[in-house]
């Protein structure tokens, strides 16, 4: 060990020898010589030991000494003599290639007085020198290319067997960093430090690394930052958010991207394993945001509302950039000939709601080659899928097709297709559907894929020139697929010329490249705003403007004999709203009423008077029944108000209650208004606040009818719940809040009772825990909401007074009805199998599960209720192991079990039922059991994107509590009771 090394060894252990500042500059400046980081003033004087071969855990031990000991002593008086600065650069952030391994140890070194602090309570375990000093140099670290110096790191290790190790804890410290930061900063955290600024900094270092880097540890820094959450879609600053300017940047001319930058992001991707395929999907999500802020993503755009306008945007050369822009992004991160393209963008029976846009479909298309052809022909070709599908996801999937056609690699795989069963079904599904968006398309792809397999010297399958002419229904959509795929060529999208500005700007990555840029440790100030005006010069006299001749008239009189009067012809004016909107629902109208809606003239609507605000309730449902965009408008805005203003006061509302129930549940979005579910919710539970008994029973009518669609369903269910909060006098919130705060009750009471048995072990401990949470809580109350809008009156009837009779019963009995008669029925129709979709059965066991917690005091309700709520969760659990909706029945049972807990009736339910809650409790154990095992298996992707998978196992566990927990109370009873007798 030489002088300098011994000197350290000194610092650390004996600080108190250190006497003066100048002995500890004698101690401290000579290691800056090593670095390269000594001013040349001092080089003489001080750089006189020389380097060591490599750093070691003295090193770090050194950091943790200056931060501790030697700032908190001496801090004032090296900021005296300009030191301190100097110092920490040299220390912590040198700037030469040679230290890479002083960033390696400094990375370390924060995250461990970092964790001390946290586990000490934050900051006040720190010095204020010390906090100081560690804000400093994180800001360092957050503006300098991390990642490169911490690989070099890793390299300039002797240990060969310890570099991976190395790297690997590098890794772990790097991700969880602005975490730490966060904790013990809080709200003084360094606006650098904040994790989206910071990951979004280290996502450009990775990609910068990708010339000089390893794939194996590339790809295990990315796989952190997957595991992290930071890679999913939706976060400020995400991974993709920050990586794509940079890629795009990468774009030479020619040709998409140099083979060496190709062949980096393929060695990475293939040593992803299991999180390779939540990337690409992500990746495509990303690509998908930026398409969608264009008005091209779609055939027809909302601004293309005359006649000949559709298509022009989607046909467009922006439109064509930004398709080759996405495709060469996709292919240079993964190649689809060695992967499953179809499972990594998630289109599949297994992901029934996966969307992308139109735009997007023709790059996946071209992305994923021909291979995945008879697979997406099933996918689209399936009834379950087309019974239902959305306008949108026909679009996708008819624009996929359509461009597989347009490719001659293909034309046998068609032809084999064209005449099979399965093709032929759906065709069938497509024709026998509702809306006739979806029977368009449908027939479209009929058309297409006929033109390409007949056989020579057949005429290919043509459908009347009448069902593409015209406007509405999907007629503008059908031609401007059409003439796409006219014009759309495979190998010009895979060997379209890079061009990087008019991808940057179709992909609108200016926009991105700024919001994830991290803002500059010292910002240069600008000078302040000049208070006196510039020049002292006096406005100009300028001269008032001649006056011209008059304007011609904008209303003429037309004499008869006028010698220039021609005939005055009128043309049919197009609609103010197209019907076949991508924001529409499934339709349930006929095609004669959806062609009335083009009937009219220019004067007809130029005249149109405003609608007279509506005064009367039988006003409303007229309203709802016609076809016209004013009209819902009008509904929509006055339906809420009205009923609530005549609530309380007299029949009117009792005598309309029906009526206007039904329109309100038939109404659908047909022009793309804004707020429609909401609104028509909220209407809906006004309704069923003022009168309870008639509308909710014909709610609950209107829901087991076989032509409602999926959101008409929804929205039926959350009125009901909203009703029922409003009359129970509670903050009203939607039914997916519900579920969320029965979930964190849960888990309270599993914490309260994992507490209670820490408090029997260490008391002390327990009393200072719940001081903090104490404390904690003090600053994260919310203010209470109100619990019903402005304007509503206070409900006249008790909701514990109607919920069984009203509210809980009639849903009970109907769903019961309901699933005998589907075992019973031998064919199944369209819309017959709606109620038991995971999306509708959630929402109704979720508004179950509102209901029965706001009825808890209601008369009968722990004799009579709780048993058949159980009942129904015991059947549901049988037939539907899903997460979600397996999630939603444990989670209304744990709250009945719950209720009846805290209640003390839960002795006479273990008497009479035990049998059910045996049951209850196995099958709660088995989908713990399920979920924990699938859990582990796919634990590096099960963070990546929100899954049902986490809830239903906690409602589980926390339903295997509950029931642990009333046996064991009935088990004491028993006891008690035998002792006594």
């Amino acid at each position: 060990m030489d002088d300098a090394q011994a000197a350290l060894a000194r610092l650390v252990d004996r600080p108190e020898t250190v006497q003066s500042v100048e002995e500890l500059l004698s101690i401290l400046l000579p290691p800056l010589a090593w670095f390269g980081a000594l001013p040349p003033a001092l080089h003489d004087q001080y750089a006189t030991c020389p380097a060591p071969a490599s750093l070691g855990p003295w090193w770090g031990a050194v950091q943790h000494a200056v931060l501790s000991n030697t700032l908190v002593t001496w801090g004032e008086a090296l900021r005296a003599a300009n030191m301190y600065t100097l110092l920490l650069d040299g220390l912590f952030t040198p700037e030469s290639e040679r230290a890479a391994q002083v960033w390696q140890y400094t990375l370390a070194t924060c995250s461990e007085q970092l964790s001390a602090a946290t586990r000490a309570s934050g900051t006040a375990a720190l010095h204020p020198h010390t906090a100081k000093a560690l804000t400093h140099i994180l800001e360092q670290l957050a503006c300098h290319d991390l990642v490169v110096r911490l690989l070099r790191a890793a390299d300039a290790d002797r240990r060969a067997a310890a570099r991976d190790l190395v790297w690997s804890e590098s890794v772990a410290r790097l991700v969880n960093l602005p975490t730490r930061a966060a904790n013990v900063f809080e709200r003084e955290t360094p606006e650098c430090m904040a994790p989206q600024t910071f990951l979004a900094r280290v996502a450009r270092d990775w990609e910068r690394a990708l010339d000089v880097a390893e794939p194996a540890r590339l790809a295990e820094l990315l796989a952190k930052l997957a595991k992290s959450g930071y890679v999913a879609h939706g976060t400020h600053g995400c991974f993709w958010d920050a990586v794509l300017p940079a890629v795009v940047q990468r774009v030479q001319a020619g040709v998409a991207f140099a083979p060496s930058y190709t062949q980096a992001w393929r060695a990475v991707f293939d040593q992803l394993g299991p999180c390779q395929a939540p990337l690409v999907y992500v990746l495509a999500q990303q690509l998908d945001a930026c398409l969608a802020q264009t008005s091209c993503a779609w055939p027809v755009a909302l601004t293309e509302h005359a006649p000949g306008t559709e298509g022009r945007a989607f046909l467009s050369p922006p439109a064509a950039s930004a398709r080759d822009a996405a495709y060469a992004i996709l292919a240079l991160v993964a190649s689809s000939d060695e992967i499953e393209p179809l499972e990594l963008v998630r289109l599949g029976p297994a992901f029934p709601s996966t969307l992308w846009s139109p735009l997007l479909s023709l790059a996946l298309a071209a992305w994923m080659r021909a291979g995945v052809l008879t697979d997406l022909v099933e996918y689209w070709a399936s009834a379950d899928r087309c019974a239902r599908t959305s306008v949108k996801q026909e679009q996708m999937l008819t624009t996929m097709l359509l461009a597989f056609t347009t490719d001659s690699g293909t034309r046998a795989t068609w032809e084999s297709l064209a005449h099979s069963p399965l093709f032929l079904q759906g065709v069938s599904c497509h024709l026998d559907h509702n809306d006739p968006v979806v029977r368009r398309l449908g027939m479209l792809v009929a058309e297409c894929v006929s033109a390409v397999s007949v056989a020579p010297g057949t005429a290919p399958l043509r459908f009347p020139a009448s069902v593409w002419d015209g406007r509405g229904d999907g007629r503008e959509v059908c031609r401007v697929l059409r003439a796409m795929r006219d014009s759309f060529d495979f190998a010009a999208v895979r060997e379209a010329r890079a061009d990087r500005s008019a991808w940057r700007a179709a992909l609108h990555l200016e926009a991105h490249a700024e919001a994830v840029v991290p803002r500059a440790v010292h910002e240069p100030q600008g000078p302040p705003p000049r208070a006196a005006p510039a020049t002292r010069r006096l406005p100009a006299r300028v001269p008032p403007k001649a006056p011209s001749a008059p304007a011609r008239p904008l209303i003429q009189v037309l004499e008869d004999d006028h010698e220039d009067t021609d005939e005055f012809h009128t043309y049919a004016a197009p609609p103010e709203h197209d019907v076949s909107s991508d924001e529409g629902a499934d339709s349930s109208e006929e095609d004669a009423g959806a062609d009335g809606a083009d009937e009219g003239t220019t004067l007809d609507a130029a005249f149109a008077k405003p609608r007279r605000a509506p005064v009367y309730i039988h006003e409303l449902a007229p309203l709802a029944r016609e076809r016209d965009v004013q009209a819902h408008k009008t509904l929509l805005k006055h339906a809420e108000p009205l009923v609530r203003r005549k609530t309380g006061w007299g029949h009117e509302i009792a005598e309309q209650a029906v009526d206007l129930c039904v329109a309100l549940c038939a109404l659908q979005d047909h022009f793309g208004l804004r707020a429609f579910e909401e609104r028509r919710t909220a209407a809906l539970a006004a309704l069923c606040v003022a009168c309870p008994d008639p509308v909710a029973d014909c709610v609950y009518e209107q829901l087991f009818q076989p032509h409602y669609a999926v959101a008409q369903r929804i929205s039926m269910l959350h009125a009901v719940a909203r009703a029922a909060q409003e009359l129970a006098g509670a903050r009203v919130e939607s039914v997916g809040e519900a579920a969320t705060k029965l979930a964190d009750d849960a888990a309270s009471h599993a914490r309260d009772t994992g507490e209670r048995q820490a408090a029997a072990a260490d008391p002390a401990r327990h009393a200072a825990r719940v001081q903090r949470n104490a404390v904690r809580a003090a600053f994260s109350s919310d203010a209470p909401l109100p619990f019903a809008p402005q304007g509503s009156v206070r409900p006249t009837v008790a909701y514990t007074m109607a919920a069984l009779g009203t509210f809980l019963f009639p849903l009970l009995n109907r769903f019961w009805t309901y699933r005998q008669a589907h075992r019973q029925r031998r064919v199944s129709y369209a819309g017959s199998d709606v109620i038991l979709s995971d999306a509708v059965l959630n929402a109704v066991l979720q508004t179950l599960a509102v209901l029965c917690y706001y009825a808890q005091n209601a008369p009968h309700f722990y004799a009579r209720l709780v048993p058949d709520v159980l009942e129904m969760v015991d059947s549901v659990l049988i037939t539907e192991r899903g997460a979600l909706v397996a999630g939603a029945a444990l989670s209304l049972a744990l709250i009945v079990l719950q209720a009846t807990w805290q209640a003390g009736q839960g002795l006479a339910l273990v008497r009479a039922h035990a049998p059910l809650l045996a049951r209850l409790q196995d099958a709660a154990q088995a989908l713990f059991a399920e979920q924990e095992t699938r859990a582990g298996v796919d634990a590096p992707t099960r963070d990546l994107l929100e899954s049902p998978d986490a809830r239903a196992r906690r409602v589980a566990a926390a339903v295997v509590v509950q029931l642990a927990e009333l046996q064991s109370d009935a088990q004491k009873a028993f006891f008690e009771a035998a002792r006594i007798w």
